[in-house]
C-alpha cells in the first residue's frame, strides 16, 4: 500500500499553490522549508483527478478501493476535495493522510480535519512525528498535527495522536517511542472546557502504566481567550524552552490524582465483581456482563465524569461538549454530528469505536466487529467468556 500513498502525496504536493502557502504562513506560521519538509499538499476540487492519476500510474481498482483515499458507493469519489493535506511520515515515507478544511472545501464532510479511512487490508494510522524522535533527547507530545509541525519547526522532537489522546491500541507503541527520550513533556491545548488537559492527563496515566514518568506543561492563555494551542503560542512569539522549563511531573497535577482515584474505584469495582462471580455458580449467559464489570469505566476511558459532557474520545470536538456519559456511568451518547442525531452505547461499543473495529457509531455492535471487540477486551483485561454468548 505504501506506493499508492507516496504517489498520492506527490500528486497533492504538486497542487499546493501560492495561495495555500500563504495560508499556511499566516494561519500556522510555517516557513517554506517547513512546508516542504512536512510534504504538505492540496487535494483538488475535481472528483476524477486523483483517480485518473492513480489509474494512469498502473494502480488497480482493488488497490484504489482499499487505499482509504476514496469513498465507497455507486461511484468512487475522492475522500477529500479542496483541503490542505498533511501526510504522516514514517521512515521517510508518507504513510497516512489527514485533510484540513479550507474555504473551498466541497467534499461535504463535517469537521475541520478529516482522516484517511481505515479499511481491511489498507493503511493504518501511525503515530505522527515518529521520524522526529531522537534517542536521549526530550520529546514533546502535543494534541494536533499543526501543533506538532510547529514544534518540529522550532527544532524539537514531537509526536502527536492528532486528537486529545492516544487510542488504547496505540499506547504500547507510544510508550515504546517515549522510552527513547530523556524526558517526555505533554503540552495539549489550554481551553475553557479543559478537553486538552483531560486528554493530557489520560495520556500521562497511560504512560505511567508503562513505567514512564511524563511531565505536563500548561500553555499560558491570554485574558479573554477561550482557547490557546501550541501552534498559537509559538506563532505569536512564545518561547518553547520556557514551557519546557516550567513543566511539572504530571503525577503532581490535581486532575491526575482525581482521575487516578476514579481508575482505582473502577478497578476495585471490577475486583469485587470478579470475586462475586467466583463465589457464585457459573452461568453462561452472564459472561459478557462479567467482562464489562472487569473493564475500566466509561469515565476512566474518556476522563468525563458521570452525568457530564466532554469531547468525543474518537472524533474530538471544537465545543468540548459532543460526548455525554450517563448519570449511572454505564452508558454514553454522542452528538458530534449535531444534537438531532444523538447516538450511544455501552463500554463495549465505545472500545469498538476507539479501536476501529466499528467504523460508524450509528451502527449496532454485532458480527465481526463484536467478536473483535470481545477478543480485544478479553486479552487486555484478562476475562474469559463463553463462545456461545
Amino acid at each position: 500500500m505504501a506506493p499508492i500513498i507516496e504517489v498520492t502525496c506527490r500528486f497533492f504536493e504538486g497542487l499546493l499553490a501560492g495561495e495555500h502557502r500563504r495560508f499556511l504562513g499566516v494561519r500556522y506560521g510555517y516557513n517554506r522549508e517547513t512546508v516542504t519538509r512536512a510534504r504538505i499538499g492540496y487535494a483538488p476540487l475535481s472528483e476524477t483527478a486523483l483517480l485518473l492519476h492513480l489509474m494512469d500510474r498502473g494502480f488497480s481498482g482493488e488497490e484504489i478501493r482499499q487505499s482509504g483515499l476514496f469513498t465507497a458507493g455507486d461511484h468512487i469519489r475522492p475522500l477529500w476535495r479542496g483541503r490542505i493535506m498533511f501526510p504522516y511520515p514514517v521512515d521517510g515515507r508518507p504513510a497516512f493522510f489527514i485533510g484540513r478544511q479550507t474555504e473551498e472545501t466541497a467534499d461535504g464532510l463535517q469537521g475541520k480535519y478529516i482522516k484517511q479511512k481505515i479499511l481491511p487490508g489498507g493503511p493504518v494510522e501511525p503515530i505522527y512525528g515518529v521520524d522526529s524522535v531522537r534517542d536521549g533527547k526530550p520529546l514533546i507530545i502535543t494534541e494536533g498535527i499543526a501543533d506538532a509541525i510547529s514544534v518540529h519547526q522550532a527544532g524539537h522532537p514531537c509526536i502527536s495522536p492528532v486528537t486529545t489522546g492516544f487510542k488504547l491500541a496505540r499506547i504500547d507503541d507510544a510508550a515504546a517511542i517515549c522510552r527513547r527520550a530523556s524526558r517526555v513533556i505533554i503540552i495539549n491545548d489550554n481551553e475553557d472546557n479543559e478537553a486538552g488537559l483531560n486528554g493530557a492527563i489520560r495520556t500521562a496515566l497511560a504512560l505511567a502504566n508503562h513505567s514512564l514518568d511524563p511531565y505536563l506543561s500548561i500553555i499560558p492563555r491570554a485574558d479573554g481567550a477561550s482557547k490557546t494551542d501550541l501552534n498559537d503560542y509559538l506563532r505569536c512569539g512564545g518561547n518553547l524552552n520556557d514551557l519546557l522549563a516550567k513543566a511539572m511531573p504530571a503525577s503532581e497535577h490535581p486532575r491526575y490524582r482525581e482521575l487516578l482515584r476514579e481508575t482505582w474505584k473502577a478497578s476495585l469495582s471490577s475486583l469485587a465483581a470478579e470475586q462475586k462471580r467466583l463465589r457464585a455458580p457459573a452461568r453462561s449467559h452472564d459472561s459478557i456482563e462479567q467482562l464489562k464489570a472487569a473493564m475500566p469505566s466509561i469515565s476512566s476511558l474518556t476522563g468525563i465524569a458521570p452525568g457530564k459532557r466532554g469531547p468525543h474520545p474518537v472524533y474530538g470536538s471544537t465545543s468540548g461538549k459532543n460526548f455525554a456519559v450517563t448519570t449511572d456511568g454505564e452508558g454514553w451518547c454522542s452528538f458530534h454530528e449535531g444534537d438531532e442525531r444523538g447516538k450511544g452505547g455501552d463500554v463495549l461499543k465505545l472500545v469498538a469505536l476507539m479501536q476501529g473495529y466499528l467504523k460508524d457509531e450509528r451502527q449496532p455492535l454485532r458480527g465481526e466487529a463484536f467478536r473483535q471487540t470481545i477478543d480485544y477486551c478479553r486479552d487486555r483485561w484478562g476475562v474469559r467468556y463463553g463462545r456461545n454468548d
